[in-house]
């Protein structure tokens, strides 16, 4: 989970996307993605918003 989370860290932008878990799985390589692939790119989408919001935490 955490080289997936990184991943999402190093592309932030795929966030904006509309549907961001199939931006990734593309981007991946991965050419079909299935509810479990899925459920793990937005567990490391969380990750992201987490590791973010400690940073901010951090900062203040």
């Amino acid at each position: 989970m955490a080289e997936l989370t990184d991943f999402v860290l190093s592309n932030p932008i795929v966030l904006d996307e509309d549907d961001p878990p199939l931006k990734y799985a593309r981007l991946l390589q991965v050419e079909r993605l299935t509810a479990p692939s899925r459920e793990r790119l937005q567990e490391a989408m969380r990750g992201h918003e987490h590791l973010e919001h400690m940073s901010r935490a951090s900062e203040n």
